[in-house]
């Protein structure tokens, strides 16, 4: 390490960066698969992120805080691309079913096409604060220092997630099937 704390050692580096691609690729992956809502577009946003990674892990000065490096990276770029091409911010219904698919067989594909739909539907201000806490796992403080944005502000931002991707799991067709069977089952007994 040098005076800045930064690695001078390209082995240590080299070791550090394939810690991290191992350690981190499949969660990193499946974050970036919540926020492209395309797995074409997450793969390449997690090799862009670990070339980013690669090319600057020389920066690093806590091997403790590789983990958030990572993610702050994915985020940073996912949303500097996104600025440059707000017109998609979708992913088409035919393109939800295969990622719903890929996702993870052992799940109910189809809660998880609705659950991404509503994600790809969420306004970014809204999107964002939720998938930093639900699925990065940062505290409420956190995401809202990372975000520069008041406490408040973040509650706010997350309670009208959930509301809209409640409203929109509310509206599938699969969904209200359901309640209606679960209705119709309390009505008649069936299942008491």
């Amino acid at each position: 390490m040098d005076e800045d704390g930064c690695m001078t050692d390209p082995a240590l580096s080299r070791t550090l960066y394939e810690r991290a691609v191992k350690q981190h690729a499949q969660e990193l992956f499946h974050y970036a698969v919540r926020l492209c809502g395309r797995d074409g577009g997450a793969e390449d946003l997690v090799q862009e992120t670990f070339l980013h990674a690669w090319r600057s892990i020389h920066t690093l000065r806590d091997e403790n805080a590789l983990r958030g490096w990572l993610f702050q990276i994915l985020r940073r770029r996912h949303f500097r691309a996104l600025n440059k091409r707000r017109a998609a911010r979708t992913v088409p219904l035919e393109d939800a079913a295969e990622l719903a698919d890929k996702m993870c067989a052992s799940t109910d594909i189809a809660k998880r096409e609705v659950l991404q739909v509503g994600l790809d539907r969420l306004d970014i201000r809204f999107k964002r604060p939720f998938l930093m806490v639900y699925s990065e796992g940062l505290s409420c403080e956190a995401a809202a220092r990372e975000l520069n944005i008041p406490l408040g502000t973040l509650l706010s931002r997350l309670f009208r997630a959930k509301q809209s991707l409640r409203a929109s799991i509310d509206a599938d067709p699969l969904h209200v099937g359901q309640h209606a069977a679960i209705r119709k089952a309390k009505n008649t007994g069936v299942g008491s």
